[in-house]
């Protein structure tokens, strides 16, 4: 980095560079060209770990400050001892809140400021600390996980043939002009995504839109977009929907159900079985 180059060149050399172009300063401080240049990336170096440290930006002497001290140290950072890296570590991941943080904010909470942040970075990464996408889960009361633990134990042993005629259907909220991303937290590698700290509950008390879609075995159903509706469109909605059960599905139903009682009836005679006497109604078709 120039090492003719006094403390007041630089200064003289910064503070011309704040009007002209590199070349003028240069010449104006009397710094040969390559000198001149790494000055400058060694002034725009100290500039970004301001940045990164939520530090105002720096003075023409404080970054001459900062451009001697790495000159004097050939260019390291300051070393983090490994209780450093655990104390940090146990930083990042004491709550919900401190999880969210990105590292080196938690680390110039703790009193790091020196500490590069590629450095703390690298460290906190070397014990398999990540940051990861916070595991969606929507809250349920007590009673709503006992019912989908109910409904799940009776399905535990369904095969391909149950599973067919199961429609999968799903929405999801929609709010205009809401921010709606993955929202990363920190996590050691083998920990439990369902961790209370890792978890980003859901709610879907508010919502303007509402995107839904399902598909089958073999079909991908349409996708549709509803609004919210009024109460004059819900009672609308409801009644039609009961319309086209009992004028259309329940008649298609029937027709498919009875089809398949005369296929196992035709199977019963063909080996002489006998007819069962309580028969299956249409209903569980």
């Amino acid at each position: 980095m120039g090492k003719h180059a006094t403390d007041v060149d630089k200064a003289i050399f910064l503070t011309h560079l704040l009007y002209v172009h590199q070349a003028k300063a240069a010449r104006n401080a009397g710094l040969a060209k390559q000198t001149a240049t790494d000055i400058k990336n060694a002034a725009a170096d100290v500039q970004i770990r301001y940045a990164e440290q939520g530090l105002p930006p720096p003075t023409i002497q404080e970054q001459v400050e900062q451009i001697r001290r790495k000159e004097g140290t050939g260019g390291s950072n300051k070393k983090i001892t490994d209780e450093e890296v655990i104390e940090l570590m146990e930083a990042c991941t004491l709550n919900k809140t401190q999880r969210r943080k990105l590292w080196h904010i938690v680390a110039k909470e703790e009193g790091f400021f020196d500490v590069h942040r590629r450095t703390i970075e690298k460290k906190l990464r070397a014990r398999s600390l990540r940051r990861t996408k916070s595991t969606k889960k929507l809250s349920l009361t007590d009673l709503q996980r006992a019912q989908r633990y109910e409904v799940a134990l009776l399905r535990k042993d369904w095969g391909l043939e149950e599973w067919r005629k199961v429609i999968f259907s799903d929405e999801a909220a929609i709010v205009i002009s809401a921010k709606r991303g993955m929202q990363n937290v920190s996590r050691v590698l083998g920990e439990d995504r369902y961790h209370p700290d890792c978890i980003e509950r859901r709610y879907n008390n508010y919502t303007e839109a509402i995107f839904w879609g399902c598909f089958t075995y073999d079909f991908k159903g349409p996708c549709h977009i509803y609004y919210k509706e009024t109460e004059e469109q819900k009672e609308s909605n409801e009644a039609e929907m009961d319309r086209i059960n009992e004028e259309e599905v329940e008649v298609e139903c029937r027709v498919a159900f009875d089809a398949q009682e005369r296929e196992k009836e035709r199977k019963w005679d063909e080996k002489g079985q006998k007819w069962p006497k309580k028969r299956a109604s249409w209903e569980v078709y």
